[in-house]
Formats: structure tokens, sequence, C-alpha cells
């Protein structure tokens, strides 16, 4: 099993790049690397909603759910 925990798509993240101009290539990014789910962290989620969208329909569209996780305070 292989997940990522967050932080691809975080604001300081090299990948946001990708996402905001070529959703499908983080999709098929992250099925290369081998990943079967996508945690976004918070330092994701700070992003602005708006780029998470695309990069959600292209991983579901390669049959690879998505979820958010928060730390508990």
């Amino acid at each position: 099993l292989v997940i990522d925990t967050g932080g691809l798509l975080e604001p300081g993240g090299i990948a946001r790049f990708a996402a905001e101009h070529e959703p499908r290539a983080v999709a098929r990014l992250v099925r290369e690397l081998g990943y079967r789910a996508l945690a976004l962290g918070e330092n994701d989620l700070a992003a602005r909603p708006a780029r998470h969208v695309p990069v959600l329909e292209a991983l579901r569209s390669r049959d690879i759910p998505a979820s958010a996780a928060t730390r508990s305070r």
C-alpha cells in the first residue's frame, strides 16, 4: 500500500504549479509513483480550493481516491 500523506499540493510545493496548469499530469504522476490514494494535508488545503477540484477530478478518473486529513487538536 502506497499513499501520500500530504504536502503534494501545498502552496509552497512544486507540484502546485502542475496542479494549476496540468492537473491530469499530476494524476498521472501519482499513478506512476504507485500511489493507491492521496491524502490532502493541512498545508495542501491552505491552497485555493479551486486548485484542488481539477486535480481531484483527474485522480478520480484514474480510480485514485483522495481525502482530507487534519491533525487533531
